[in-house]
C-alpha cells in the first residue's frame, strides 16, 4: 500500500499557504503564483503570466500624440495661408516663403530663376497680339500684398512678371490680357507653381483677384502700381 505525503496536495489549484495567500500547485510542485485566500479551494488551470503591455502602451500613446499633432500643425498651417507640402511620420514639410530661407538658398536659384525669366519673355513675344488701344498698360513695377515687389513686362496682350525679393528673384509668372482681365502661370524658385486671377481697376492702378497654388488653397491677392 502507498502513502501519500499529507504536505502534498492531492492535485493542481490553489491552496493556501498561510499570510492570507493561496499558493498555485501544478500537480508537480508549488509555483511562485499567488492570490489572496478570497475563495475556496479548488482545482483548476495554471494562470498564465501577465505580458507586461506598458512599453506598448506608451509607445501607442507617443505615436497617437504624434499624428494628432501633425493633424492639428497641418490644418493651422493651411488655414493661415502657409502650404503644407508633405506629413510623414510626425514630420511636416512645408513649403516656406523666402523669409524662411536663406539668402544664400534664393541666390543659389537665381541663374534658374534668369531662365525662367528668359523663357517666359520669349513665348510672351512669340504670342503677342496686335496692340490695340484699348489695352491697359501695365508695364512697371507694382506692390504686392506680399510685401514684395513685381516688376511687370508687357508684349501687346502677353505680360511677364518677376517677384523681387531683397535676395533676388523668387517667383517669374507669365500670362495673358483680355479686356480688364489678367491671368498669370507662375513658378516659384522653391518648385512651387500656380495661378494668378486678377481684375485691373479702371485706373489700371491696382490689380485685385485670387493667387491660387496647385493643389492647395486659394488666397487674395493685390498689386497696386509704384
Amino acid at each position: 500500500m502507498t502513502r501519500t505525503d499529507p504536505k502534498t496536495p492531492p492535485g493542481a489549484g490553489w491552496y493556501p499557504c498561510g499570510q492570507a495567500l493561496d499558493r498555485y500547485f501544478d500537480g508537480r510542485q508549488w509555483t511562485t503564483y499567488t492570490r489572496p485566500s478570497a475563495q475556496p479551494v479548488r482545482a483548476g488551470p495554471e494562470p498564465k503570466p501577465q505580458r507586461r503591455r506598458s512599453g506598448r502602451v506608451v509607445t501607442t500613446i507617443i505615436a497617437l500624440g504624434i499624428f494628432l499633432f501633425a493633424l492639428c500643425a497641418g490644418g493651422y498651417a493651411i488655414m493661415s495661408g502657409q502650404q503644407v507640402k508633405t506629413i510623414e511620420g510626425g514630420k511636416i514639410e512645408f513649403y516656406a516663403n523666402d523669409r524662411e530661407y536663406s539668402s544664400q538658398d534664393i541666390a543659389d536659384k537665381q541663374s534658374t530663376m534668369q531662365q525662367e525669366a528668359d523663357s517666359a519673355q520669349q513665348a510672351a513675344e512669340a504670342r503677342r497680339a496686335p496692340v490695340e488701344s484699348s489695352l491697359p498698360g501695365l508695364a512697371g513695377r507694382w506692390s504686392g500684398s506680399t510685401g514684395y515687389t513685381y516688376v511687370v513686362e508687357q508684349y501687346g496682350d502677353q505680360l511677364v512678371f518677376q517677384e523681387e525679393s531683397p535676395y533676388g528673384v523668387t517667383t517669374v509668372g507669365q500670362g495673358a490680357l483680355s479686356g480688364r482681365r489678367v491671368t498669370f502661370r507662375w513658378q516659384a524658385f522653391n518648385g512651387l507653381t500656380g495661378s494668378l486671377t486678377m481684375t485691373i481697376s479702371s485706373g489700371a492702378d491696382v490689380m485685385r483677384g485670387t493667387l491660387e497654388p496647385d493643389g492647395y488653397p486659394s488666397q487674395p491677392f493685390e498689386m497696386r502700381r509704384l
